[in-house]
């Protein structure tokens, strides 16, 4: 009797280590189900996590959002990512008073990626730069700033317009990116 006693306590030992070495869960009864669920909802609401959009007395995210106003960026470029980005910070347009002013500094940069043998470049890359800086409308107090770089790559083609076209859609693509990184930057310090 102890012998298989033994045997099974042995056995039970080897399933369970070779089940967490496949990373398979053994076995977790329904009151231990029970009881994770409340734990690890304890466990969240301790280490300070909120939602990000959640309105509450102290943090409401979305409405000063709203209340950023992005200031004139010249060049087709600038125009492309100004009116990408005021959609994603108002995208309700909801006519919120402006609290806040975002500058930006856009440079644009163009690189030589991939080098035939006959030297002829057949990838560039597309390299917007931002500087961007948050100022407040009341005091015109700096609150924010910072640097952004977004890569995109295109071809260049037999075919010029072809080319062309790659160019454009690469400078687009990189302006939509850099539109949702500064958001989500913005989305940080007023989460703060």
């Amino acid at each position: 009797m102890a012998d298989s006693l033994r045997n099974l306590f042995m056995y039970r030992i080897a399933l369970s280590t070779s089940s967490l070495k496949l990373g398979i869960r053994y076995q977790v009864s329904g009151v231990r189900k029970f009881l994770l669920i409340p734990v690890i909802c304890l466990l969240s609401a301790s280490c300070g996590f909120h939602p990000v959009y959640g309105k509450t007395e102290t943090n409401n995210v979305s409405a000063q959002l709203a209340s950023v106003r992005v200031e004139n960026i010249p060049g087709r470029e600038g125009q492309i990512l100004e009116n990408r980005l005021t959609d994603l910070l108002n995208p309700g347009n909801t006519g919120a008073a402006p609290a806040y002013s975002l500058r930006i500094t856009l440079k644009n940069q163009r690189s030589e990626l991939g080098i035939n043998r006959n030297l002829r470049v057949t990838r560039y890359d597309v390299i917007p730069n931002v500087d961007y800086s948050l100022v407040t409308l009341a005091d015109n107090k700096e609150v924010d700033s910072g640097h952004i770089t977004i890569k995109s790559s295109y071809n260049r083609t037999t075919s010029e317009f072809a080319t062309y076209v790659a160019e454009q859609n690469a400078a687009q693509l990189a302006d939509q990116e850099m539109a949702e990184e500064l958001r989500s930057r913005l989305i940080y310090y007023f989460s703060k």
